[in-house]
């Protein structure tokens, strides 16, 4: 869980200061700052952010790949979920 607040945090930080820089830059039409503070973060975080974002895929990796039924590969070394026998339960009429 934690990586994946680290990397929230950072995004949300990194919007922030765009958007603070490019308010004190004199773009006042906020739509606009908006708009461009959100290209301006995503680039940066596309740059800046990259181990954080690699430790986010670990982490939701390891989360999908832990349950039951997932822990061996198919023959082509995907993991598909295994269905799980279930006790007999009597049939509905």
């Amino acid at each position: 869980m934690r990586p994946v607040v680290v990397y929230t945090a950072s995004r949300i930080g990194l919007f922030a200061i765009a958007f603070g820089v490019l308010y004190l830059l004199g773009l006042r039409n906020w739509l606009w700052l908006l708009i461009a503070a959100l290209v301006l973060s995503g680039l940066a975080s596309y740059v800046l952010l990259s181990k954080q974002r690699d430790a986010v895929s670990a982490r939701i990796t390891q989360a999908g790949t832990s349950q039951r039924g997932h822990d061996t590969p198919d023959q082509d070394g995907s993991y598909r979920y295994q269905p799980v026998d279930r006790p007999d339960e009597p049939e509905k009429p």
